[in-house]
């Protein structure tokens, strides 16, 4: 399994989002807060689980739970690929540790 990208990530979670919501997501960044766009946690739950299963990863509940930014979904997404074995390099650009 490959390393997705922060922009991979991001571009996917606006796809499924648009879909699920019936919205346009395309002024959503990393640092965006998921909530100022009117997903509340239910969907963000279906977005998410749309998510984990086009990348083949589960993230944990307690981790969901915790998610406010898209950021936040990105850096779940890829700590689950390093340990199911991607490697690769985490986001760039957040500034500090990653954990």
């Amino acid at each position: 399994m490959s390393m997705s990208t922060s922009e991979e990530i991001v571009a996917l979670f606006k796809k499924v989002a648009g879909e699920l919501m019936g919205e346009s997501y395309d002024s959503m960044t990393l640092t965006s807060r998921i909530g100022e766009y009117g997903i509340d946690s239910t969907s963000v739950f279906e977005i998410v689980t749309r998510i984990e299963d086009e990348l083949n990863v589960r993230i944990p509940e307690d981790t969901l739970i915790e998610m406010r930014t898209v950021e936040d979904l990105v850096k779940a997404v890829q700590a689950e690929q390093r340990r199911a074995g991607g490697g690769g390099l985490e986001i760039s650009g957040g500034g500090g540790p990653s954990d």
